[in-house]
């Protein structure tokens, strides 16, 4: 066969279907996909700016299920990560997108997508399939010498044969037309055709933004940061930004927890001399910190000391949350002191998978999604075992 049979009929082979799995590392298959969001069962003729993030499993070895392998350790069928997203726009009912959409060694449970239409965000929850359930190859070609694209042809073949890879043999196949052809945005022949039909009927509103920097596309913690807010339980910074990622110390925590249970005249009316040796009455946080240690939500260390500018990891965070909200963990046991405070979270799905272990410094971001999981009772997200 012709040496100038190029990488298509390997991409063929390549581009399993979405529902395979592979031993190979992601292969980047060239994919146009027409893209159709309806509402109450009509065409949705709006520009839509979109995310699309989708839960799943990773597969660093063979098809393990189907062939007998052993199954990886962090295999965890309650606890799917996020194992792809992309992010698009379609001005347009039916509209092209250019996104590769295949990681052949990924499993995809459910996906959701948060979109932006007229200034207004909205949410889809747990899409059960993925999000290009239809899809065929598109093999175009056959033969692409640097400037021409052909398919094979009998007499072609014929040439190739009695005369080797010659290249006056490409006079017998047949030459493509561009034009006539189905290109991706790079300029190159799309090797798989999509269809994506999302239903946005009974898709959740969520309003304008609130954050300058958190939007759907750039935070996995956005409802939650909006629903903590929208609550007046944990306020942005002056320049209209929450700061998500932004580490948090044990007097701030403490004091966006006390407010969210205790009305102002009950953290008000607390004295906090005497409490710990590195609280000065005073302080913006001096009081919260009074109420919290008299009400047992908080304790110090064996020195006297609270450490209020040192930032607030999982485990006493969990701590402060449970307790300060009173949950009931008395069907627990308390092998240590953050144990039935880490398993109460654990077991009503409240811990972002964001959190890799208990000493992990917890962030404004992943602040927010615990409170809002226990606030709302959210249980169909993912959340992390760590005991």
């Amino acid at each position: 066969m012709s040496k100038k049979l190029l990488s298509v009929l390997v991409l063929a082979v390549l581009a399993v279907s979405a529902f395979a799995f592979s031993a190979l590392a992601d292969v980047a298959v060239l994919t146009v996909t027409k893209v159709y969001f309806e509402k109450d069962g009509e065409e949705f003729d709006q520009e839509v700016q979109y995310s699309v993030n989708c839960y799943g499993y990773e597969f660093a070895e063979n098809w393990w299920e189907s062939e007998g392998a052993e199954v990886p350790e962090d295999y965890d069928p309650a606890n799917p990560d996020k194992v792809y997203s992309y992010s698009a726009s379609c001005p347009e009912y039916g509209c092209e997108i250019y996104e590769n959409y295949y990681a052949n060694y990924r499993h995809i449970e459910y996906c959701d997508l948060v979109g932006l239409i007229g200034g207004e965000y909205f949410e889809i929850e747990n899409i059960p399939y993925k999000p290009l359930p239809v899809c065929q190859d598109a093999i175009q070609y056959h033969i692409y010498d640097g400037e021409n694209y052909y398919v094979n042809t009998e007499e072609h073949e014929l040439c190739v044969e009695q005369y080797g890879d010659d290249d006056g043999c490409l006079e017998y196949a047949m030459l493509l037309e561009e034009e006539d052809m189905v290109m991706h945005e790079s300029g190159y022949p799309v090797d798989r055709i999509c269809e994506a039909h999302f239903d946005i009927t009974g898709s959740v509103a969520l309003g304008d933004l609130t954050f300058t920097d958190v939007t759907p596309q750039t935070s996995d913690n956005y409802v939650a940061i909006e629903y903590v807010a929208d609550e007046g339980i944990v306020n942005g910074y002056g320049d209209g930004t929450f700061g998500p990622d932004d580490k948090i110390n044990r007097a701030d925590f403490v004091k966006i927890l006390m407010e969210a249970v205790y009305s102002d005249s009950e953290i008000d009316g607390c004295d906090p001399e005497h409490i710990f040796s590195d609280i000065i009455a005073g302080v913006y946080y001096a009081d919260h910190v009074c109420i919290g240690a008299n009400e047992g939500v908080v304790t110090g260390y064996d020195d006297g000391s609270f450490l209020p500018a040192n930032n607030i990891n999982f485990a006493e965070a969990a701590k402060v949350i449970v307790k300060g909200f009173d949950y009931d963990t008395s069907d627990y046991d308390d092998l240590e002191w953050y144990t039935e405070h880490v398993s109460y979270l654990q077991d009503n799905g409240a811990i972002p998978m964001s959190i890799g272990s208990l000493g992990d410094y917890l962030t404004r971001g992943e602040m927010a999604e615990i409170i809002y999981r226990l606030l709302e009772g959210v249980t169909n997200k993912t959340s992390k075992d760590l005991l």
